[in-house]
């Protein structure tokens, strides 16, 4: 159910029981914690190790070992909703014990174990790096209220809805099968809680989705080549033929040249001339992605060159993929891309960075107003991943309230706004131009999530910690 959740089946419906069998066999199965451990290991190596098959195209043993990694997360999940601080008692009622106090126990437990699994998410996001790849919310990135909640406490946020709701949804069954002719209003109090808290969040993410008309509006041409021999030739001929729709910028992927930029200007003027497209100062800005070699170490860079070719700004990638970029420094500046005399702030991630929640928030808190995502999946030669890789990005434009522009060699290239709604697309694989009027603001209002994102793994903690504080004291 997991697998069937995302991409690519996207049957969102069932992530909202995607953790009932786990829950199962904390709870109705008679398992140990080391047979606890290793069913949740098997199931996520049955869905990790499925979900990013792509990745054992390019390193088999990277895909192993990441399989085996990401697997232990529903492991420990698993083996700790059978212990004494997340195991439902399922026997029936005493005489004279109080529904009420028995629903406060199935709640108190659903909120422990969706804390916990929003914990262990946000702790792999972190760990070695981070990865967050198909948290349980990105399995809802097509339905806008609920995506709105990440601007509160980003994914994870929305997954501990998400394994909340599995949870009212398994203790719900498990009562009445136990407590048979008990129904009354005390007994369902925590269904009605669970499903009042889910109906609450999506009234309120509907309320947040209402967009906020900006205030400023600038024209950009995204270049998306497809495979190519020629990158340089042909992301030149592309710019050429996007000029017609007179955009402020033109915008190339990660490393489109082909060759560092800024060695080899004499040869982007040359072909840049047989295609009509000059390079002076009535020439629109080009960003684009570049290797970089320079005095300080080599970098991932992405460059804003501005008309005339004087003035150009530099990002350099922060987090680099381990094992592939090995070759390269990590920056330091989440500083924006600014078109000097404008309003625009353009907030770089480079590839994989758009994962990374923790790398747009940075961005925004240096004075970004759009997030823009230069990326190349195309070592992959997969759909499937610039499908993961995008439906994963777009989540940085809700969690930080600003439009998320993305150019990509062969996909996805993609304008997202800031409620996360996909405006427009290129089809993935073929060579195009997305010409667009991005609307945006020029001082856009913090989401709660880009000021105190952090917050959320210290009360999710805490929510353990109180449960178990309270099971040690009735035992």
């Amino acid at each position: 159910m997991l697998l069937l959740s995302f991409a690519p089946y996207e049957q969102d419906w069932l992530i909202w029981l995607a953790l009932t069998p786990l829950l199962a066999v904390a709870w109705l199965g008679k398992k140990n914690a080391r047979q606890r451990l290793l069913i949740g290991f098997v199931a996520g190596i049955i869905f990790y190790g499925s979900t990013f098959f792509w990745l054992g195209k390019v390193t088999p043993l990277g895909w192993l070992g990441l399989t085996l990694y990401l697997a232990l997360y529903p492991a420990v999940w698993t083996w700790f909703s059978g212990t004494r601080v997340g195991r439902l008692p399922l026997s029936r009622p005493e005489p004279g014990e109080s529904p009420w106090s028995r629903s406060l126990t199935s709640i108190s437990i659903a909120v422990t174990l969706a804390s916990a699994w929003a914990l262990l998410e946000w702790l792999r996001g972190w760990l070695f790096g981070g990865f967050t790849w198909n948290g349980l919310g990105v399995a809802l990135h097509a339905n806008i209220p609920f995506l709105q909640i990440t601007s509160i406490g980003g994914v994870p946020f929305l997954s501990w809805l998400i394994a909340f709701a599995n949870l009212i949804a398994v203790i719900t069954v498990a009562r009445i099968a136990t407590e048979a002719g008990r129904l009354t209003f005390a007994s369902r109090s925590d269904f009605t809680f669970g499903l009042a808290l889910v109906l609450g969040s999506f009234s309120l993410g509907l309320s947040l989705s209402f967009q906020e008309p900006g205030d400023r509006t600038i024209r950009l041409a995204l270049i998306q080549a497809g495979e190519t021999r020629d990158p340089l030739r042909d992301y030149l001929r592309l710019s050429s033929l996007a000029l017609l729709q007179n955009p402020a910028v033109i915008i190339w992927p990660e490393s489109a040249p082909g060759q560092p930029l800024l060695d080899s200007l004499d040869e982007v003027k040359k072909i840049a001339a047989e295609y009509d497209l000059t390079l002076d100062s009535n020439s629109p800005w080009l960003i684009t992605g570049s290797q970089e070699h320079s005095p300080d170490g080599s970098f991932n860079s992405a460059y804003a060159i501005p008309p005339g070719l004087t003035g150009l700004q530099t990002y350099r990638k922060r987090h680099l993929l381990p094992f592939y970029e090995n070759q390269f420094s990590p920056g330091k500046s989440a500083s924006p891309l600014w078109l000097i005399g404008s309003d625009t702030r353009f907030g770089p991630l480079i590839c994989y960075e758009d994962t990374l929640p923790s790398l747009a928030r940075a961005n925004t808190q240096a004075g970004a107003n759009i997030l823009l995502n230069l990326t190349d999946d195309s070592l992959f030669s997969d759909r499937v991943i610039e499908r993961q890789h995008f439906l994963n990005a777009l989540f940085r434009a809700p969690e930080t309230g600003l439009p998320l522009i993305r150019a990509s060699h062969t996909g996805i290239t993609a304008v997202v706004d800031a409620q996360g709604r996909v405006r427009q697309m290129l089809a993935a694989g073929t060579p195009g131009i997305l010409s667009t009027e991005l609307t945006f603001r020029a001082k856009p209002q913090p989401t709660f999530y880009s000021q105190f994102g952090f917050v959320w793994p210290w009360v999710w903690l805490g929510a353990i910690a109180l449960r178990l504080l309270m099971v040690r004291r009735k035992s």
